[in-house]
């Protein structure tokens, strides 16, 4: 009969796939270990556990690369975790931070451990709205304080303890694994009740997939932060193109070296010149020789910092009179970064500066 050693190397990983991909499909096929050597049941049994390691590395991320939500996937990443320790319940969930900076966890996969049809239903809300704990003086939350992993298989008599609600099922053993990226701790997993509790070797096993679970918090955070981004521009091109239309916002536009590029057909037609007129440093020659100086000021002082800036000045309208001018300046970047200039509105606040005008006057009698 063939000692374990006698195996090839090749034949072993040949039979890993195989099962990785029985476990992956879940299907019912040929007793596990069939391929190799009768009687090597304790080869059997590691090439069977490597396998189900495997799957479990492997299955979460395919699903996410054809386009299945985060929750689900987080779902199935836990369930296998939940078989592969042989636990009766878990967690993962992103450490994530208050307005005081106090962290707290947000849940991304939680196991169904419902007792009753209130706490049913309060499970399916935390599933749909991600359930989040703030209070962590308890064995999950020592994982969060310390950034190390926690072991209890006597939960009961452990000081870190937090207790359960009533009707909860029994804690007799807890597993806590952080989850590190770049040094942060970005959330963590919790297992619970493996019937013969955990230990050292447990954790080393679980550590690609902590590794793992982090990677798909950081895709998480990079996929909401694109999405807010997305939304802000949707919202920023909104906001633009309803002030772009209003015939009562003058708008000019201007690159990374001050120089004017655009101005709307409001503009034009309060200046009543052509934009070839405006372009660049033109739209100065509008602007009333008292208030040159200090409008030019604010403006490159607001350029070279790369900040926002309001200015009032006069300027001159397309009847040959001037009209007072609120002047609000925003820097724009592009998605790097990059300053790329300024876009400008600019409203008519004549008569609010007559009224002013007028109070001093007679305030000075």
């Amino acid at each position: 009969m063939p000692s374990p050693s006698s195996v090839s190397p090749s034949a072993l990983a040949e039979h890993a796939a195989g099962e990785a991909r029985g476990c992956a499909a879940g299907e019912a096929g040929a007793e596990p270990g069939a391929e190799l050597p009768s009687g090597d049941a304790a080869l059997a049994r590691t090439v069977r556990r490597q396998a189900q390691i495997l799957s479990v590395l492997t299955t979460p991320q395919r699903r996410l690369l054809v386009g299945e939500t985060s929750g689900d996937t987080f779902a199935l990443m836990l369930e296998q975790l939940v078989a592969l320790t042989a636990s009766e319940y878990g967690f993962i969930s992103e450490v994530l931070h208050d307005a005081v900076g106090e962290p707290f966890l947000r849940m991304h996969g939680l196991s169904d451990i419902s007792w009753s049809d209130e706490s049913r239903k309060v499970f399916e809300g935390m599933r749909s709205g991600g359930f989040e704990f703030h209070n962590l003086d308890s064995l999950f939350g020592a994982v969060v304080r310390t950034r190390a992993p926690v072991i209890s298989n006597q939960p009961g008599l452990d000081p870190r303890r937090g207790g359960v609600p009533s009707g909860h099922p029994p804690l007799r053993a807890f597993l806590g694994l952080p989850l590190l990226h770049g040094g942060q701790l970005i959330g963590m997993i919790g297992l619970a009740n493996a019937p013969r509790g955990y230990d050292e070797p447990v954790l080393a096993e679980l550590e690609p997939m902590a590794a793992t679970c982090a990677s798909m918090i950081i895709a998480l955070r990079v996929e909401q932060e694109r999405n807010a981004a997305q939304l802000a521009l949707q919202e920023s091109e909104r906001h633009y193109r309803t002030l772009a239309n209003s015939k009562s916002a003058l708008i000019w536009t201007a690159g990374a070296d001050g120089q004017c590029t655009y101005f709307n057909e409001p503009w034009l037609q309060f200046t009543g010149r052509r934009l070839e007129q405006e372009l660049g440093d033109g739209w100065m020659e509008g602007v009333h020789p008292e208030d040159r100086a200090h409008c030019l000021g604010t403006y490159e002082h607001a350029l070279g910092r790369r900040e926002a800036f309001r200015m009032e000045y006069r300027l001159r309208h397309a009847d040959g009179g001037y009209r007072w001018i609120s002047d609000e300046g925003n820097p724009r970047f592009d998605g790097a970064g990059n300053f790329i200039g300024y876009i400008g509105f600019c409203s008519d606040v004549s008569e609010r500066k007559r009224i002013e005008l007028a109070l001093d006057a007679l305030a000075a009698r």
